[in-house]
């Protein structure tokens, strides 16, 4: 995902935000890092604290392991649910 690689390498900043349902809509937001905002922040330049390519390749790789686990954790939530909710079916 590149969204998670240009977070992990301090070039993006982001708050996500939730599935849209009916009226409730919450958008993800990005912000590049060397750019400020029209608020008033201004650049945080996170990409500058990075200083070799094996730092880089090391945030990058967390970043993504980071992700697998939540996605782990998510699919596991969703099997735990399918077998209740078919076990459910089942008594009916």
């Amino acid at each position: 995902n590149a969204i998670v690689e240009a977070e992990a390498l301090g070039i993006v900043d982001s708050a996500r935000g939730v599935r849209s349902y009916g009226s409730r809509r919450a958008p993800s937001r990005y912000r590049l890092t060397w750019l400020g905002t029209p608020d008033g922040l201004t650049a945080t330049n996170e990409w500058k604290s990075i200083k070799t390519n094996d730092e880089a390749k090391t945030r990058v790789r967390n970043a993504f392991d980071k992700l697998n686990r939540e996605r782990a954790i998510k699919a596991a939530a969703r099997a735990e649910y399918a077998a209740k909710r078919a076990e459910r079916l089942r008594a009916v």
